[in-house]
């Protein structure tokens, strides 16, 4: 992933076990971050920034902007990927396959681990696993898609496989206030079973797009149900593997090799143009 910090672009790559420091206008490499699997990053201040290390490590790395050296490591339980941060807290999800119902919660000025928000037994004795996109919203909600989980057996055969989850949180209360469900009623078994593949807040703030079952949907912030009939943009050819918004546009990138991006009107769902991307791309970074 990339991120833009203090008017450079920090880039996770994860096989190096290296955050490269760009400089903006030559894309030139003048540092390195030393950490871990890196996936993830965030500025907490002008000084730090936290970094997660998804499957390899069950903690939250603190690093300095002035040496680039790691400073402290903030456990939150278990393999951490995406972050958000609001005000003095920074929002943590589980890895993708993680299988756990929870959020960790952090404060970026002590550098310590708040609270869990635990998204197990929230409708119908069921439960939010691998939270793996977050948001925040124009009225400073948080918005979480939990993906749902899959079992497999030996042979690699899907055996069971959940439905995933839309919620919307209080930030500083941490209640759960919305929880729209991925129901899936014409699947005849765990291997038929659609999840949510990925969640993007709009420009304004207004209203959560999702991708379900290859089409982009969206719904205002405030609306009482979910909307799975009525889609924005309903790709036909190429298959969409992740989302985002910004400037009143969809950004959908392709899941494939040499996959390109797609643009979208945010309102209408017309089609702007296309652009060649990279292998399998997973995000975008919208300089600021």
């Amino acid at each position: 992933s990339l991120a833009e910090i203090n008017v450079k672009y920090y880039a996770c790559v994860s096989g190096a076990d290296v955050i490269r420091i760009l400089n903006k206008n030559t894309l030139e490499s003048e540092n390195l971050i030393n950490v871990t699997f890196p996936r993830y990053v965030v500025a907490l201040s002008d000084t730090r920034v936290a970094i997660t290390s998804g499957s390899k490590s069950e903690s939250v790395s603190i690093a300095s902007t002035e040496d680039y050296k790691v400073t402290s490591t903030i456990k939150v339980g278990f393999n951490a990927e995406r972050m958000v941060r609001y005000s003095n807290r920074v929002f943590v999800a589980p890895s993708t396959f993680s299988d756990r119902a929870e959020i960790a919660v952090i404060d970026s000025d002590k550098e310590q681990f708040i609270q869990s928000i635990p998204l197990s037994n929230i409708k119908a004795n069921k439960s939010a696993t691998n939270s793996s996109y977050l948001g925040i919203d124009k009225n400073f909600k948080l918005w979480v898609m939990a993906i749902g989980s899959t079992t497999y057996d030996a042979s690699f055969n899907i055996t069971a496989r959940t439905t995933g989850f839309l919620l919307r949180i209080d930030p500083d209360t941490y209640t759960i206030e919305k929880v729209f469900e991925f129901e899936d009623s014409g699947a005849s078994s765990p291997a038929e079973i659609s999840q949510p593949q990925s969640m993007a807040i709009s420009s304004d703030g207004s209203k959560v797009f999702y991708l379900f079952k290859n089409k982009i949907y969206g719904i205002n912030i405030d609306d009482p149900n979910l909307n799975l009939s009525d889609p924005i943009v309903s790709p036909t050819s190429f298959t969409p593997g992740h989302i985002e918004a910004h400037n009143n546009t969809l950004f959908v990138l392709e899941y494939k090799q040499s996959g390109s991006v797609h643009l979208y009107s945010e309102t209408t769902g017309t089609f702007i143009r296309s652009h060649t991307g990279g292998d399998f791309s997973n995000s975008i970074l919208f300089p600021l």
